[in-house]
């Protein structure tokens, strides 16, 4: 009997170890996704996580960050994330990793429960531990609230039911590569708005509404700061071609969080309607209109650094023996920057400047 259990016991943990190496090799790799890296980043030490949707993973380089501040972050933006995510990420990120400082975009208070897309969601939680319990929470969460399917909410907690498919494309076993191991979790693009709306500058109106469950969860990342002792800052990153509308109501969003800060002390670095004074060319420095291309986040990070700089008290890890890994991963970082902007450069000067500077550099 003894030798039956050990063995039962053995096959269930061969099995688990299978589909474990299973869907780690099937798991797509997106740029739009949490990437597991941050696991092992976090892990040996993180002071600042960035949090928010693809506006935040698009505008936020953590690694510029710490070359000129020393400061040692990671962005934890995917696309399409909702405040209710950022809030179980922020659970998730204090509670193993205690950083001294979230930075949370505030755009997500527009979202209108419910809408979120279980591809989102995904991009989540097909790359947190399996295991986490913070992680199956967080699932039942999703589950009840916007109502999925038992086959939708079996693939988002044994996501090898739906990679499968990939089996007819695989060639070897070997795990393809993370897209953003080497950038702390921003994404990179060198893509140029070519087309741009006009709209006029909105004065963000105190009496606009937004959801309940958007303003419960923004007071509940509050608490939870307060009571963990994680200093928390709000940020509105700059939109450059949008609707009127949507213009009007992130306006409207940021207003709000600027308000609701002001009430709990916390610092707000809203930059919404500030791109000029940013130096960000809505023709230039930005993708599609609502995201920024390296070229504006380069300028958006080096100010919002600044206002960090100045903001909080936040340890200097160059040159810190126990934060070696980041100048190693600070000259991988440099390579991947330059080549994912060669790679997406859509206009000709700035395709040739970037291959003369990877030529310089034997990247090329």
């Amino acid at each position: 009997m003894i030798k039956k259990m050990i063995r039962a016991v053995l096959f269930v943990l061969g099995l688990a170890l299978m589909i474990r190496f299973m869907t780690e090799v099937l798991r797509p790799r997106s740029r739009e996704a949490l990437s597991s890296s941050y696991y092992e980043i976090a892990g040996k030490g993180c002071d600042v996580l960035f949090v928010g949707n693809s506006l935040i993973m698009n505008a936020v380089y953590p690694m510029q960050l710490y070359e000129e501040y020393g400061m040692a972050g990671y962005n934890l933006g995917s696309g399409g994330q909702s405040l209710l995510e950022s809030c179980y990420l922020i659970e998730d990120g204090i509670r193993r990793f205690h950083p001294e400082l979230i930075v949370l975009d505030t755009t997500q208070l527009i979202v209108r429960p419910p809408v979120q897309k279980i591809a989102f969601l995904h991009y989540l939680t097909d790359n947190m531990p399996p295991c986490s319990l913070l992680r199956t929470r967080m699932i039942a969460d999703f589950v009840h609230s916007m109502q999925y399917t038992p086959d939708e909410a079996a693939a988002l907690m044994w996501p090898i039911t739906i990679y499968h498919a990939l089996w007819e494309e695989m060639v070897s076993l070997k795990p393809s590569e993370d897209p953003k191991a080497d950038t702390a979790g921003a994404k990179v693009t060198a893509k140029v708005l070519t087309e741009t709306e006009s709209f006029e500058p909105h004065k963000a109106d105190p009496e606009a509404t937004f959801s309940e469950l958007a303003v419960e969860t923004l007071d509940r990342i509050i608490r939870l700061c307060e009571e963990s002792g994680t200093k928390l800052c709000l940020i509105s990153i700059p939109l450059q071609s949008v609707s009127q509308k949507g213009y009007n109501r992130r306006v409207d969003a940021a207003g709000y969080a600027e308000r609701r800060a002001g009430e709990s002390g916390i610092p707000m670095f809203n930059k919404i309607q500030k791109a000029e004074e940013l130096g960000i060319d809505k023709t230039h420095d930005s993708s599609d209109g609502f995201h920024m291309n390296a070229f504006g986040s380069e300028k958006f990070t080096s100010a919002l650094g600044a206002f960090l700089h100045e903001t909080f008290d936040l340890p200097d890890r160059r040159g810190d023996s126990g934060y070696a890994f980041m100048d190693e991963l600070d000259e991988a970082w440099r390579k991947e920057k330059l080549q994912r902007m060669l790679e997406t450069a859509t206009v000709a000067d700035d395709r040739a400047a970037l291959r003369k500077e990877a030529e310089e550099k034997g990247l090329v």
